[in-house]
């Protein structure tokens, strides 16, 4: 994966505006890509960071609770994001999925939209 810029726009604070603990899971098949989506996030959040290097450890971690904020790459060799996108949706899943991948938009897999 190559370098990665996000834009953090989302501030996590309880009703209070108190800074909560937030349990973030980072998805990815390559070690290197964890540890540097790691150090991406902002020092001033607390947050409880877990690992996950294929789509049953990341399922997994949902299902713990480790996981109100999940970064996902979709390009992993044995089992992919896609994977998980749809075991967060087809299990209704707790959680928020913000997708981390060195693929260009629109070569991909598609993912239909969820219906309601």
């Amino acid at each position: 994966m190559g370098h990665v810029e996000i834009a953090w726009i989302i501030l996590f604070t309880d009703c209070c505006g108190f800074l909560m603990s937030v349990p973030i899971l980072i998805c990815d098949d390559s070690g290197f890509a964890r540890k540097q989506m790691a150090r991406s996030l902002p020092e001033s959040w607390d947050a409880e960071i877990s690992f996950a290097a294929d789509d049953v450890e990341a399922v997994a971690a949902i299902l713990e609770g480790k996981a109100d904020i999940l970064f996902l790459d979709l390009n992993m060799p044995v089992m992919d994001g896609y994977q998980v996108l749809e075991a967060v949706r087809s299990q209704d899943l707790p959680t928020l999925v913000i997708v981390v991948s060195d693929r260009p938009v629109g070569q991909g897999r598609h993912i239909p939209a969820p219906t309601y």
